[in-house]
């Protein structure tokens, strides 16, 4: 019988299950899901307080197709019933909780048969879709223990055996489970394999074989060990530091606007001077920011300078070159444009 002081330590060591019951279209689906981790902790902390309770359950789980009388059993058994009801009356909802409040007498036990022969019926269809899910079991991934995996294939293999009433061949269990194992281990499991070997034999060769294989790195050790907090650096490429890109406004802007045959209308400010090409020092005016070309502008005329408009509308080259005369645009050596006169 679970005492209160056994249910005190119990709250404080083991933790409460959590309620089991879903809703919605697909609730079935989902409770068929967490049935099984529900009922592993929902035993795991009821046992602890009555390890007894274990007997009873284990008796409706072998047989879960017949209902459970409890005339003329022991005074002692009723009240592991009925304080077992309570304890599933504050864990289950929705259709879950709906059963429980079809049983009469307040007894657990037949609760917990009716869950069962829901959730893990034994009947031969499921048998049989339990036979063929542990046969089809995948490969074993990369990112998890082989242990892990391995528990998943005997849970299986536990489950067939409670719905059917008969165990997996052992040939059969050891066939999947190298089957499953990565290429390397399967070859490495086969050439140490004779005609006495089984699956218990081999299932130690594979999970040390895990263990020898695993590597230890030093930052493993050093915060496994608490001499570090956080893993030193293993090597690998470092994050690349990006300096933040800054832009320079330019000391003069032009309000210029043009007319038809492309003339300035405006009243632009200052002359206009080249855009600096990379590692000049000039001012940048009438620009936005440090010039990377020394591209001329569209808008500019590439001969004497002035905007609105172009060289072959230029007066001063029409001018220059009736004469003779026609200048010439040249980069100096600081980067700079300058010009320079040249007959034509």
């Amino acid at each position: 019988m679970v005492r209160a002081t056994d249910l005190v330590v119990l709250q404080k060591l083991v933790r409460q299950p959590d309620p089991f019951g879903s809703a919605g279209n697909d609730a079935f689906d989902q409770e068929l899901a967490i049935w099984p981790d529900f009922v592993l902790n929902f035993k795991s902390w009821l046992y602890f307080a009555d390890a007894e309770c274990e007997k009873c359950l284990d008796a409706v789980e072998k047989d879960p197709k017949t209902v459970v009388n409890l005339i003329g059993v022991s005074t002692d058994v009723l009240v592991k019933s009925n304080k077992l009801y309570s304890i599933l009356s504050g864990l289950l909802k929705h259709k879950p909780l709906r059963i429980l409040r079809q049983v009469s007498e307040r007894h657990g036990f037949e609760v917990c048969r009716r869950l069962m022969q829901l959730y893990s019926p034994h009947t031969k269809s499921r048998a049989v879709s339990l036979l063929s899910a542990f046969m089809s079991l995948p490969a074993f991934a990369s990112g998890r223990t082989f242990l892990e995996q391995i528990q998943g294939l005997e849970r299986l293999r536990e489950e067939y055996r409670k719905s059917s009433g008969q165990d997996v061949p052992d040939d059969l269990v050891l066939s999947v489970l190298v089957k499953c194992l990565p290429k390397t281990v399967q070859q490495h499991i086969r050439l140490s394999m004779n005609d006495a070997s089984t699956y218990s034999s081999v299932l130690p060769q594979v999970l040390s074989y895990e263990a020898i294989s695993s590597t230890w790195t030093s930052n493993q050790i050093h915060t496994q060990l608490g001499i570090s907090d956080k893993p030193a650096n293993s090597g690998g490429p470092a994050p690349m530091e990006i300096d933040q890109v800054q832009w320079r406004k330019g000391k003069g802007k032009s309000k210029s606007k043009f007319d038809s045959k492309g003339k300035s209308k405006g009243k632009g400010k200052g002359k206009y001077s080249f855009p600096e090409s990379k590692g000049s020092k000039g001012d940048g005016k009438n620009s936005k920011g440090k010039g990377t070309s020394s591209r001329v502008s569209e808008d500019v005329c590439s001969y004497c300078g002035k905007i609105g408009h172009w060289k072959r509308d230029c007066h001063k080259y029409k001018r220059d070159k009736g004469h003779g005369k026609v200048r010439v645009v040249e980069a100096s050596r600081g980067g700079q444009q300058q010009l320079s006169d040249s007959c034509s």
